[in-house]
């Protein structure tokens, strides 16, 4: 009775005698290495080895965002590496390595790539690297970077989940009236709820009735007004200037009509319409209480280069 020939680990090489029963093999690692398991196995009368054998471990696992890892062997000792795809962030041990062991499995785990986000647009809002104040997050941002979103003053925050991507995408919402509808003398208002547009009626006391003004107020952004909301006109402006009206997810649409706007239309955006023109003035204009602010239009002037160094210039001699 013989047992089989054994397979050399990776990095490493067997001695055996004859493989006959009762005989020994041994395991032995190439300088800079180290067993990873038994050193000697035993030829048993069944014509097998005993002790820890050779497991396959099978291919090795799929790791998401890496190159797929090229490799000879996934028997027992065989080493695996993985490389993270450019854009992705490394996380694991022992660089990357995972080797078969003769329990049949691959080990350490693999590592994990992930994938850096791309910097969130939030309407309304200004989003900042770390605390507020730090740097304006732009292109691409690594994994596990913590946001810190702040809206403009007429704008509450409002957290959303938002599946395998950020944790959690703020949203920046018109803010509630945090107070009550304002007193009147001699009356009560009714109300359901302090939020954006929502309205309070009032009613006077028997004996009394309503002098002049409007019966009711609403909220917006925050504060009690009429429900008349006050409205922005039109931006008169150059023709090469072109007017865009902003939606709440950050969609354009053109502003080519002479109407005027209410504050649920009050973000826009200038753009010059001819190539080699860039902008003079801002490039954004909001509608609050009835004025755009910043106030005017800007202009489209042309763009202009800086100015060559003198010591950039030659001059060719003439025949």
């Amino acid at each position: 009775v013989r047992c089989p020939d054994l397979d050399n680990p990776a990095n490493g090489y067997t001695k055996a005698g004859r493989n006959t029963v009762n005989s020994v093999a041994e395991y032995f690692c190439n300088p800079g290495y180290r067993l990873n398991g038994h050193n000697k196995r035993l030829c048993r009368r069944d014509g097998t080895w005993d002790g820890f054998r050779s497991d396959d471990c099978g291919p090795p696992p799929f790791v998401p965002n890496a190159l797929r890892p090229i490799y000879s062997s996934t028997t027992f000792g065989s080493t695996v590496a993985y490389t993270c795809m450019d854009g992705t962030k490394f996380e694991g041990e022992n660089a990357g390595r995972i080797v078969c062991q003769n329990s049949g499995q691959w080990l350490p785990a693999p590592p994990r790539c992930r994938k850096h986000c791309d910097s969130p647009t939030i309407p309304h809002a200004r989003v900042y690297i770390g605390r507020a104040g730090g740097p304006i997050a732009r292109g691409k941002v690594p994994s596990d970077t913590t946001l810190n979103v702040q809206c403009r003053e007429e704008y509450q925050l409002k957290t959303v989940y938002y599946p395998r991507m950020w944790t959690r995408l703020p949203e920046c919402i018109p803010k509630d009236c945090n107070d009550r509808p304002p007193i009147v003398k001699n009356g009560i208002a009714r109300f359901y709820s302090t939020r954006h547009n929502d309205r309070a009626m009032y009613s006077c006391y028997v004996g009394y009735e309503m002098s002049s003004g409007s019966s009711s107020v609403v909220c917006r952004y925050g504060k009690w007004a009429g429900v008349e909301a006050e409205r922005c006109p039109w931006i008169n402006s150059e023709p090469n200037v072109a007017k865009w009206l902003l939606g709440p997810e950050g969609q354009k649409n053109p502003w080519t009509r002479p109407e005027t706007l209410s504050d649920s239309e009050e973000l826009v955006k200038f753009e010059c319409t001819e190539k080699g023109h860039v902008l003079r003035g801002h490039t954004h204009a909001i509608c609050l209480n009835g004025h755009w602010s910043p106030p005017g239009s800007p202009r489209c002037v042309p763009q202009m280069h800086k100015q060559i160094p003198t010591d950039w210039l030659f001059y060719g001699r003439g025949k």
